[in-house]
């Protein structure tokens, strides 16, 4: 609600775009209706740009516009890494669309959760790197 606060129109609607997506897909998953979430995510794309195009308030809508395509494009992934690469991004246009409308704790927590998401792309990356350096060391036990 801070968003219509501060008037970022944009940015209020599709905080309530992605209310909506998140419990929709809470209820899919917890009917194991799986096979949907890519369904859902082009959906709210679609319904993204629509709103953004009627709450458009310049350049600046720009920024959650983009931030929650790419967080939806990238949720359709099973890699980890991927999936936190798209929340990288949606953090960092969130956090500069707050810093454009003055919502300057918005932005602080934003800088916050980046640093922990950075934090877990690493270990996550890391992870993935000694798994498959794992998997390709040859069995000694057949010489």
């Amino acid at each position: 609600s801070h968003y219509m606060c501060l008037g970022g129109w944009t940015g209020f609607a599709i905080a309530v775009i992605e209310l909506v997506f998140l419990i929709v897909m809470y209820i899919l998953e917890a009917k194991q209706k799986i096979s949907y979430n890519v369904y859902l995510s082009i959906a709210t794309c679609v319904l993204t740009i629509i709103v953004s195009i009627l709450t458009w308030a310049g350049a600046i809508s720009l920024l959650p516009m983009i931030a929650m395509v790419v967080y939806l494009i990238t949720m359709c992934f099973t890699n980890l890494i991927i999936v936190k690469g798209g929340i990288f991004v949606r953090l960092a246009l969130n956090g500069i669309y707050m810093l454009l409308l003055k919502s300057y704790l918005g932005a602080g927590l934003s800088v916050v959760i980046l640093i922990f998401d950075i934090v877990g792309i690493i270990k996550d990356s890391k992870k993935a790197k000694t798994q498959v350096s794992n998997n390709q060391v040859p069995n000694n036990s057949e010489n």
